[in-house]
């Protein structure tokens, strides 16, 4: 099952795909989860969900791009010219920096280059930012997080940091074994924790990182209050208040 949720205005939206049914179906929950209604997407066969720290709600798939500033009410195509400098966007995932920029990952239509494409007008025109080297492929691409302009981009087998928009990338994996990442969390100015199949890695500078044993998340979900909820492979739902320092269990 394929799966997003994402939170804006205190308002959750849940999406998910069932191969029983073969649908993909979304969610909308006004009151903190006490009740939830369904909707429905400007994209239909995508659950690509995401949002910004404006309060608005993004969707894709393929090259169609839609965001709401409704809650979901009404959506507004942003795809703008995505579709004539991309020969192909896998997936479903975008990212949105804190700046309002908007990112997502495919292969240019010139030398069909995989990288990353960057919208810095609400998605009326759309640009290549760079070569992403063949040792991480976008199809693996599991999450993008910024500390102040510097990128952090963790795929499933590996890390990658950008200072410059994502026109160039470096390795970010110094201290880390075992590679297999689902995604990002940053805490201050520049505490960084990856969670994934192999453990949760934390790094104060982006470069080096060291393995918490005392941690076991593989997915997080980052609530309006600051606090983080976590859930590992255990089947467990544990919460942490203090910027990932300590963890307790939740559910089970």
């Amino acid at each position: 099952i394929y799966t997003s949720f994402v939170t804006a205005n205190d308002i959750a939206f849940f999406t998910y795909y069932s191969y029983s049914s073969g649908e993909y179906i979304t969610y909308r929950s006004t009151d903190y989860g006490a009740s939830w209604e369904q909707i429905a997407l400007a994209v239909e066969d995508s659950y690509g969900l995401t949002s910004d720290d404006f309060g608005n709600v993004f969707v894709r798939g393929g090259t169609q791009i839609f965001v709401s500033a409704d809650n979901g009410d009404n959506w507004q195509d942003i795809s703008g010219n995505i579709a004539s400098v991309a020969d192909y966007l896998p997936g479903y995932t975008i990212w949105i920096s804190p700046t309002g920029d908007i990112y997502v990952p495919g292969f240019n239509s010139v030398d069909y280059k995989q990288g990353l494409f960057v919208s810095t007008d609400q998605g009326a025109t759309w640009t290549f930012t760079g070569e992403i080297n063949d040792e991480n492929s976008i199809y693996d691409l599991r999450d993008i997080k910024w500390q102040g302009s510097k990128m952090v981009l963790a795929f499933y087998y590996g890390l990658l940091t950008s200072s410059d928009g994502g026109v160039t990338f470096q390795n970010a994996i110094e201290g880390i074994t075992d590679l297999s990442f689902e995604n990002l969390e940053l805490f201050g100015n520049s505490k960084l924790q990856a969670y994934g199949n192999s453990g949760v890695f934390e790094s104060n500078d982006l470069d080096t990182w060291s393995k918490r044993d005392d941690v076991n998340s593989r997915k997080t979900l980052k609530l309006n209050d600051g606090s983080l909820l976590g859930y590992s492979g255990d089947y467990t739902i544990r919460k942490t208040i203090d910027n990932g320092q300590t963890w307790t269990t939740v559910s089970t």
